[in-house]
């Protein structure tokens, strides 16, 4: 059963995200390829016009090839290590309790631990990089239709198919119709080596003290930005709702 009265800041954020969507994003009519644009939102103060914190802009490719997201979120921590993701729900009418409402309970299948859930979530890495001081951050990429190689979820709920490579996600399998929210995601002070490698390549890169904010690592102020190593926490987001 899904655990969501302990998430209820979450949900509460996912729900007025699903409630913006139309007004975040523009569509531009472009023969077989979509295109829409969104301002970031901190995740404890979405949909409020007068705090955004840069914008995203999404393409969708024709022929379902796949999507081109461009993502320069503003505002963030000098000298901390920040990875973008792009969280995807590829049916996004089946999340519950609410269509197209999704949060991360969404990504879990809620009957069989290391699946996927019935509305085929994943979170897919853009691009990570340590914050200079502008603050401004770029986590641009082009992510191809059923590549699930940089599956956050795969890191998350079957580590070792994740370490070997097969995974056991699939990326982004419906280009057209995928609800598809950008995300930055906060790893703390920048470290050093390995340790900054695994920080700026993937999900849970130290991490390892635990995740500041709700249950699933979304920052509820200010205080959950990440400040001493080893902490982790998603601080702001940033919604692409399909035609």
């Amino acid at each position: 059963m899904k655990q969501r009265n302990s998430k209820k800041g979450l949900v509460l954020i996912l729900v007025v995200l699903s409630m913006i969507l139309v007004l975040a994003g523009s569509a531009v009519a472009k023969p077989g390829v979509a295109v829409t644009r969104s301002d970031v939102f901190w995740t404890w103060d979405v949909g409020n016009p007068d705090n955004t914190a840069g914008s995203s802009t999404l393409i969708r490719m024709n022929k379902g090839k796949g999507v081109y997201l461009v993502y320069r979120p503003t505002g963030l921590t000098p000298g901390n290590a920040i990875t973008g993701w792009a969280m995807v729900f590829n049916k996004p009418e089946l999340c519950e309790p609410e269509p197209f409402a999704c949060d991360p309970t969404d990504m879990f299948h809620p009957d069989y631990p290391g699946q996927q859930g019935p509305a085929e979530g994943d979170f897919l890495l853009t691009r990570g990089h340590v914050i200079g001081q502008d603050g401004k951050g770029s986590f641009s990429a082009y992510i191809e239709a059923g590549d699930y190689s940089g599956s956050g979820l795969a890191e998350v709920i079957c580590p070792e198919a994740y370490a070997d490579g097969t995974g056991c996600t699939g990326g982004i399998t419906n280009v057209e119709g995928a609800l598809i929210i950008a995300g930055t995601h906060d790893h703390g002070p920048a470290l050093s080596g390995e340790a900054l490698e695994e920080q700026l390549n993937t999900f849970l890169g130290d991490c390892q003290e635990g995740f500041l904010g709700d249950g699933f690592g979304f920052a509820l102020s200010e205080d959950d930005i990440p400040s001493e190593p080893g902490n982790c926490s998603t601080i702001q987001v940033s919604p692409h709702m399909p035609d």
